[in-house]
């Protein structure tokens, strides 16, 4: 087996890496460092043909869409000779965007010069995206958890004010928490993307019926829900307990809509 040069070495290794490898020369002043290698990996990432980039600048990836901080601070630590680490808004050879994070790291000679640079950029996009996505749900459980043990309170309010003693109010309580439940599963149903308005206050509003007799009568043309207006709607159903009149143990009511 014939040994190969350390530099053929070297460039095989960087040639058949996973990750996208991109070698620069030194200087910072415009029009900036030039590419002197870009492996594979950074070909398929970018679009660009390694030929396409050979001898051009970096900042050929970068667009209107680049944040100047995040490149005002790399250019902070490459002036100061320091790895640098950072993300960026990137623009491939077709124009689509992509996020990159990358991680930039200085070549010495024996004086302790910097020759040239490496780096390592990494396409992080569907990290990103899975980031805000997860941010979203966060912010979502939150404002329904809120809204949730808002809701609580003013069922155990209107309990406590139409209820005549503690054996009513028990039944009057217990009897809406279910209803809020079998509500809440309705509207944080991701399966269902769109759900019936006379539905969603059936399921809201049967608490207040009787055995064997129906307090609260529903009439109304067809209303399918979109999923941002089935927590409104449940909201409101939870005032109904509200009306000093609902509470009246021989009235019947009609809830109609058009």
């Amino acid at each position: 087996m014939v040994a190969l040069p350390e530099m053929e070495v070297f460039k095989a290794a960087v040639e058949v890496a996973g990750e996208a490898i991109l070698i620069t020369s030194a200087e910072l002043d415009e029009p900036g460092p030039h590419i002197e290698h870009a492996n594979s990996a950074f070909t398929r990432m970018t679009g660009y043909e390694a030929h396409e980039v050979l001898g051009r600048s970096p900042r050929l990836l970068q667009g209107p869409r680049t944040e100047r901080t995040a490149l005002n601070r790399l250019r902070a630590s490459l002036e100061a000779g320091e790895c640098a680490q950072g993300e960026a808004l990137n623009h491939r050879k077709d124009g689509t965007t992509y996020m990159v994070e990358w991680l930039i790291t200085p070549m010495r000679d024996m004086d302790g010069c910097i020759t040239r640079w490496v780096s390592a950029p990494r396409d992080i996009t569907e990290r990103r995206a899975a980031e805000d996505r997860q941010n979203l749900l966060v912010r979502e459980l939150r404002h329904r958890v809120k809204n949730t043990l808002a809701t609580v309170q003013a069922v155990l309010d209107a309990s406590l004010r139409s209820s005549l003693g503690l054996a009513e109010f028990r039944q009057a309580f217990t009897g809406s928490i279910a209803s809020l439940a079998q509500t809440h599963a309705l509207i944080t149903d991701d399966r269902a993307q769109a759900v019936s308005f006379e539905g969603l206050l059936s399921t809201a509003l049967r608490a207040y019926d009787e055995p064997g007799r129906t307090r609260i009568f529903l009439s109304g043309p067809p209303v399918v829900l979109a999923l941002g207006w089935r927590s409104r709607s449940a909201w409101l159903c939870t005032r109904w307990p509200r009306t000093p009149s609902a509470t009246v143990r021989s009235a019947t009511r009609m809830c109609a809509w058009r």
